[in-house]
């Protein structure tokens, strides 16, 4: 796709983000002609749609809209899915024992458009109706989020099996890729108001930007999310899962280091409610949670480097 195709692309999808209730998002983007788009460039356009909604902060189930496609047979407006849980080395929502499936894992903000929730178990991936499941609030770090909490216990004879684990495993690549364009998205954002910040703040009668310690840490920070990007892109083009993984590693690691350094470079005035880095602060936080932490990716690419003596295809900077 040409650059500016794409920027009509991202300049449309800013303005469904900005516009659409998450529970209508889902039929939003179909109506906006998201099939032909993903169809003509998979990687550019899904690429664009989470660095729009990291940038906007805006709250959604864009996240099932393309992790569901790569299950396939389901509608995303009728469906909604449920990832694992923030817990370590945990990639299932469910856990079949005894003739029945254990369901606990999140859910996405506009999961109440669906009548059905889509889980995986370790080999299967089902779908189970909402009503046999209980959904609460999480309380988490960031309300605005809107994740839900999903638990329950349903009967197998209850449950439709629609996939196999390698489907499951598909999505959560695939997922993660989209969520390191979203901390993507939000590490530009912050780097682009600090800029606009050191340049009006003065000190010692002078912009505090042209100070060397300054530029260092905003440096350090565009090259975090200069490294993330092109692990986006390697991802994109291996389309495996030890990629992904590599990719939302680095991007939660590299938007969380931008942030901090660019919290230094405010001063106190980030920590107030009236400014808005500390709700971006909040929402990287939670994305780099979804789907395994970077320390948790971490930890996992490294256990296979020692298993395999192999590693992930190091993204070309």
């Amino acid at each position: 796709m040409e650059l500016q195709e794409l920027e009509l692309v991202r300049t449309s999808l800013r303005h469904l983000l900005a516009s659409t209730e998450p529970a209508q998002l889902p039929l939003a983007l179909v109506e906006q002609g998201w099939d032909d788009l993903v169809a003509g460039d998979p990687d550019a356009v899904i690429a664009a749609l989470f660095e729009e909604q990291g940038t906007a902060r805006v709250a959604g189930p864009a996240l099932d809209v393309v992790m569901l496609a790569a299950i396939g047979a389901v509608d995303p407006s009728t469906h909604a899915l449920v990832v694992a849980p923030f817990q370590r080395d945990v990639t299932c929502s469910a856990v079949r024992r005894d003739g029945v499936l254990h369901v606990d894992g999140l859910a996405l903000a506009g999961c109440d458009r669906a009548d059905r929730f889509v889980i995986g178990d370790d080999s299967t991936v089902w779908t189970v109706a909402c009503a046999s499941v209980t959904v609460a609030p999480t309380g988490a770090f960031d309300p605005a989020f809107g994740l839900g909490r999903v638990t329950g216990v349903v009967p197998i004879e209850s449950a439709t099996a629609i996939a196999g684990a390698q489907e499951w495993c598909d999505a959560i690549a695939v997922g993660r890729r989209a969520l390191a364009s979203e901390l993507i998205g939000i590490g530009q954002h912050v780097n682009t108001i600090t800029v606009e910040y050191v340049g009006a703040r003065v000190q010692y009668r002078r912009p505090i930007g042209s100070f060397q310690s300054v530029q260092h840490r905003l440096a350090d920070a565009h090259i975090a999310l200069c490294a993330a990007r092109d692990a986006v892109i390697t991802a994109s083009e291996e389309r495996d899962e030890w990629s992904a993984m590599t990719a939302k590693a680095l991007a939660g690691r590299g938007v969380l280091q931008a942030l901090a350094n660019c919290f230094q470079v405010h001063g106190g005035i980030a920590f107030t409610d009236e400014h808005e880095l500390h709700e971006y602060f909040e929402r990287a936080t939670m994305l780099d949670s979804l789907l395994g932490g970077h320390r948790d990716l971490a930890w996992a690419i490294g256990s296979q480097l020692l298993t395999e003596m192999a590693l992930p295809r190091i993204p070309r900077l």
